[in-house]
């Protein structure tokens, strides 16, 4: 199992916003301009070591990096719902299970956007994955923040 880095389209985003994340993985995933993925050594006291680092155009986070990130920094917590036609939405906790789900193969995924303030908004949209309502809370957790 391993974990999803962030699309493209969010990797720019969140380079836009100044998203830069210090961390202890040896090597760093990265989007090519090309929109290819890639890799390359990282290290935090000299930086990127590339051979070109000209192609590099944004790192590839993983989603929960971000998401730390978003939370850490700027006090935007995101969390998935997930709920059915017939049961509606519900808080998902990784240790839920879908035993209290009488539908399960209806199943959708939601995010919630929460702020420092207290206030929270619910996305409009449902998702069949898990990581796919994750990544679109990302976006639009990222749009929030003002450049």
């Amino acid at each position: 199992m391993t974990e999803d880095l962030v699309t493209f389209e969010t990797a720019q985003l969140a380079k836009e916003k100044g998203c830069i994340i210090e961390t202890s993985q040896r090597m760093m995933p990265y989007y090519r301009t090309n929109k290819k993925q890639g890799s390359c050594e990282f290290n935090s006291l000299q930086g990127i070591d590339c051979r070109n680092p000209k192609i590099i155009d944004c790192f590839a986070y993983t989603q929960a990096l971000l998401q730390k990130w978003l939370r850490k920094k700027h006090g935007i917590n995101i969390t998935i719902s997930m709920g059915n036609e017939l049961q509606g939405m519900m808080p998902f906790y990784p240790w839920d299970s879908f035993e209290e789900l009488e539908d399960k193969d209806s199943v959708k995924y939601a995010y919630i956007l929460h702020n420092a303030k207290g206030e929270s908004d619910m996305s409009q949209n449902k998702f069949d994955k898990y990581e796919d309502a994750l990544e679109e809370g990302l976006q639009q957790a990222l749009k929030l923040i003002k450049s």
